[in-house]
This record gives structure tokens, sequence and C-alpha cells, in this order.
């Protein structure tokens, strides 16, 4: 069953297929959102995007949206400037490190330091308290590390030394923080909240008790159009008001593609995109 957000509901669109149809065409002239197919090359298993998902029950921590098409480098080119870039060199427990000032409510971060010294022994951790990223342990280990962040609220972001009686010190060499812009997912609650890929058909497997992925929106304004496919069928949900902010993507047992867009679809749109949810989510 095809549910079109109209009140009825459709059987087949077949007569009205499409031929290398790709969702990307319907923002070729600068419209805003995200879609996504979740195909191999698109996913990681980690938030600083540096192991792809490449195999069947791989857990998925960040999404590339496929909405402006292959970029270059997907995660390098869709970040905004820098909001924090600072040397701050050796610190103990108890220190703390201002990130930002302050974050954007519904925004994705990319949160990257360097290490050149480290014997601490208690934990570097995201602040969740008077702080807008949610309690998070990071790498604490000499080296480059990096990581997706949403942020909850406007406060200042801040990095904590500490732990139960630590000892030792941590020297950093540099820390940044940027604005993600091209809509992409994340989960950062760790892998127990990440859903798995599984292929064939490329699809998503949620738990649906905790597992999840959010997206991160511009003002969509009153007019929206979400469109998925998941083991039930496809849905299409026309007149959607979208505020700018998180938007969680929906979590079924089963989910093939999801998309949203700041316009209605026309017509012709509506086949098609149906008919490409529905290839995307036969074996």
């Amino acid at each position: 069953m095809v549910s079109l957000g109209f009140g009825v509901g459709v059987t087949s669109v077949a007569a009205q297929r499409v031929r290398g149809f790709s969702p990307r065409t319907l923002f070729s002239s600068g419209e805003q959102g995200a879609f996504f197919d979740f195909k191999a090359g698109q996913m990681f298993q980690d938030l600083a995007a540096q192991i792809p998902v490449v195999r069947a029950g791989d857990r998925v921590a960040l999404a590339l949206s496929q909405s402006h098409g292959p970029l270059s480098d997907p995660v390098q080119d869709s970040l905004g400037p820098e909001l924090s870039t600072r040397t701050y060199g050796t610190l103990a427990a108890g220190a703390s490190v201002a990130l930002a000032e302050p974050a954007r409510t519904g925004a994705i971060y990319r949160l990257t330091y360097r290490i050149s010294a480290s014997d601490y022994t208690g934990d570097l951790f995201l602040r969740p308290a008077g702080g807008p990223f949610a309690y998070q342990v990071l790498d604490k280990t000499p080296g480059l590390h990096s990581y997706f962040v949403a942020a909850k609220d406007t406060q200042t972001g801040y990095m904590n030394l500490g732990g139960a009686n630590p000892a030792g010190s941590i020297t950093f060499d540099d820390i940044s923080l940027r604005a993600v812009y091209a809509g992409h997912a994340v989960q950062s609650g760790g892998s127990a909240q990440q859903p798995i890929w599984q292929d064939p058909p490329s699809h998503l497997v949620f738990d649906q008790v905790d597992d999840a992925l959010t997206t991160v929106l511009p003002d969509l304004g009153s007019n929206a159009t979400e469109f998925w496919a998941d083991e039930t069928g496809v849905t299409l949900q026309p007149g959607q008001t979208i505020a700018a902010g998180l938007r969680v993507l929906p979590a079924p047992a089963q989910l093939f593609a999801y998309g949203v867009i700041n316009r209605p679809l026309t017509a012709p749109e509506v086949a098609a995109v149906t008919d490409w949810l529905q290839k995307l989510s036969r074996p």
C-alpha cells in the first residue's frame, strides 16, 4: 500500500514509473532538505567518518545526506566556518575547555582536536550540565580525534577533564568546532542506539526501542513534504510544518529511504518518488 497523505491510498503507480530517477533532482533549484537511501559509501560506523559501513550488520553512527550530490569530501565540504580554534596547552584534572559561544539550537557540529601528549588517568568528556551537548566520553590518547555532536540549546559547550581521583594531564595542540550544513544524520549516543545496516536490499534496521538517527534542518516552512519507505510500504506526507532544528528520522523495523523537502511535489514528482521508493524496498 502507498500512503500519499491526502486521505487516499493507491496500490500501484507502475504506469507512471520514471527510469533513472533520483530524488537529488528535486533539489536542483536550491531547495532545502535532505534525503538518504542508505547505500554503501554513504554511511560510517563512527562519528569521525573514518570507518565506512561496508557489510551487513555494521552499525550506523553517521549517514550522509545525498540532496546536493556527491561531494569531493562529503564531510569536509559540508562544514561551516570555524567557531573555535585555539591552542590550549597542557591541562590537568578539573580543567574545562570552552568550545563555542553560543551554539545554535538544533545544529550538528563537528568537534576536532589534536592531542600531542597524554598520561591522564581520568575521562575526557563533553559536559552536559550547563552546555549544549549530550554527555560523551572522548578519546584522550595522542593523535587527531573528531566527533559529530548535536546541540540541544545555545549555551557554551565544554570539554572537561574529570574522573575519580585522576592523575596526569593532556596537552592539546588545537581544538576546532564547525557547524555541519548538509543535513547529515547522526547517532552520538553510542553503538547501542545505532541502527544496523542490512543488504540486500540496502536498508537500516531499528530495534524500535532507542535506535535513532537525527538530522538538522533549516526552517522548511509550512508546506514541506516528507517521504520514506519502510517494511509496511511507501509514505508521502505533504503540507508538513518543519521548523529549523533537529529532526529524528522515522525508526521503523526497516527503513529503506527517507527524504524531506521544503515544497510540495508535483504530480509527476509524486509518481517518480513513489516508484523510486517502491523499487528500493524490493529485494
